[in-house]
């Protein structure tokens, strides 16, 4: 997988499916975790994506399932 792809989707995955606040906090702060290590933008969008998908896993699996639906959705779009 790479960062960049991973950025797209979470664009995509931000202005299209609601977000918790508590879901939105996890994704900034796992974007600014990756800030430090100065990889870019796309690798920040990458590991926010990636600190929600581990929060939801971790809290709420109906959630989770919810949002790995709609990224494979997403997915099954983009190779169309």
């Amino acid at each position: 997988v790479r960062a960049e792809a991973q950025s797209q989707m979470f664009s995509d995955l931000s202005s299209s499916l609601p977000l918790t606040k508590k879901e939105q906090q996890i994704m900034r702060r796992g974007r600014n975790s990756a800030n430090k290590t100065g990889r870019g933008p796309a690798y920040q969008d990458a590991t926010a994506l990636e600190a929600l998908i581990g929060y939801v896993y971790i809290t709420d699996s109906t959630r989770c399932k919810e949002i790995l639906t709609w990224i494979k959705t997403r997915l099954d779009e983009m190779d169309s």
